[in-house]
């Protein structure tokens, strides 16, 4: 037999008040005395009283709860973002809640209908690949909403209907591959996420400006592109590793990319940075625990999900006016050993 909840009405005739009292005791409203207050408290607490949160956002159309829509699963640079968002709306009271897209548009739009559904008090969603569809479902949206794109996004006819927060990883990809050719290097091949997206086209387009900007050729034998993945990095380590000539370095779209490289690369017996030079991108952990370390691009991941909570509860609290923010983070180079150290004609 499942056990009764308790509700505020068993709490008032346990110490003889109003249900219109102990909901103000309970919800912190109005004047009410210490000692009214401590017997409700106590009644509470002795009847196993646990607030009904979903009768109350019925009532109230506030949820507490934050919707945090993220891309990619499997990507760890994304456990900075949503540690950075967690910590921020934890002190204001709000939960959160997660959900993964993989960039489908389809499953970006489906979160903006549960925040429209009232399953949540507002919305983060983190994306590579911001489409007309998700900018225009957006502009019928009542709640708080914050847009954080890893790479810009120029085309705002109009102004977006949402806070915007975004990476210049074209300008990350650039610099990894300029730095890549002040080493020396000429032979350099890219293996990034596929270009059909906004991330892809974005981050490859920045490869093709250093290299253009150098005056170097584009090897179509070294550009690989496709899912983002460490398998990814593999498949095109192997390729790369059984040409007839095969680059001296390659400038990478992720860190998982780069794993995947390392592990091809260790089975050619081929030698990280004498062999081929190698730049990532993202940043994450890893690329200071595995051998040689890895130079990657910090694509400030933890300050956009700190601004962008911070923006959210503004929001929420009604200190921000009606102007939305637009907001762009510049990558950082972090230079380690896997692009070090090249010797030319090795």
């Amino acid at each position: 037999m499942t056990k009764k909840r308790t509700t505020i009405y068993d709490i008032a005739k346990e110490v003889g008040l109003t249900a219109n009292t102990v909901s103000r005791v309970l919800n912190n409203k109005g004047y009410i005395s210490d000692k009214t207050r401590l017997s409700v408290l106590k009644a509470a607490k002795k009847l196993n009283y646990v607030p009904n949160d979903l009768a109350r956002s019925l009532k109230t159309s506030e949820t507490n709860q934050i919707l945090l829509a993220i891309p990619h699963v499997k990507e760890s640079f994304n456990f900075d973002l949503i540690s950075a968002v967690q910590s921020v709306i934890h002190k204001d009271g709000y939960s959160l809640m997660l959900v993964y897209t993989e960039s489908d548009e389809k499953e970006e739009l489906r979160a903006i209908e549960s925040l429209m559904r009232n399953h949540a008090d507002g919305l983060i969603m983190a994306t590579g690949n911001l489409s007309d569809a998700v900018i225009e479902r957006m502009h019928n949206v009542d709640k708080p909403c914050v847009v954080c794109c890893f790479c810009k996004y120029d085309k705002i006819p109009g102004g977006l209907p949402f806070d915007f927060i975004c990476v210049d990883t074209k300008q990350g990809i650039y610099e990894s591959t300029k730095h890549l050719i002040k080493q020396g290097h000429t032979d350099i091949a890219y293996v990034g996420p596929k270009t059909d997206i906004l991330e892809g086209t974005e981050r490859y387009a920045g490869f093709l400006l250093a290299m253009e900007e150098a005056g170097l050729p584009i090897n179509e034998d070294y550009i690989v592109t496709g899912k983002q993945t460490e398998l990814l990095g593999y498949e095109s380590g192997k390729m790369l590793a059984g040409l007839d000539k095969h680059p001296t370095a390659i400038c990478a779209g992720t860190d998982l990319i780069v794993l995947g490289i390392y592990r091809a690369f260790e089975q050619c017996n081929i030698v990280i940075p004498n062999d081929i030079s190698i730049v990532g991108m993202d940043n994450i952990d890893i690329c200071t625990l595995v051998k040689p370390k890895i130079s990657s691009v910090s694509i400030a991941q933890e300050q956009v999900g700190t601004v962008s909570a911070n923006i959210i509860i503004s929001r929420l609290g009604g200190h921000l006016g009606k102007e939305y923010k637009n907001i762009t983070f510049k990558p950082q180079l972090i230079i380690r050993e896997s692009s070090l150290n090249y010797q030319e004609n090795a």
